[in-house]
């Protein structure tokens, strides 16, 4: 698989919680939002796709700049989302 194709797998734990593991075995877990029942243990799926976001446009960035010879320390990026 490239780098560019991602599959997960969703088991689900609990209720409104689910294990999603990477093809390399790595696992986090997806909740409903507290308001839909979860227990607010787990982040909600719009979080994760909010800190998918923000780790994309920070990512890029920052190799964006590294690319163009800038000398970047830190990349700090706050999203918000409902």
């Amino acid at each position: 698989m490239s780098e560019n194709n991602v599959q997960i797998t969703m088991t689900q734990v609990d209720t409104l919680c689910f294990k999603a593991t990477t093809v390399s075995g790595i696992d986090f877990f997806v909740e409903a939002s507290p308001g839909l029942g979860g227990s607010g243990n787990n982040p909600s799926p719009l979080a994760h796709f909010l800190g998918a976001l923000g780790g994309c446009t920070s990512i890029k960035t920052k190799l964006s700049l590294t690319k163009k010879g800038e000398r970047c320390e830190s990349v700090s990026v706050e999203i918000s989302g409902t």
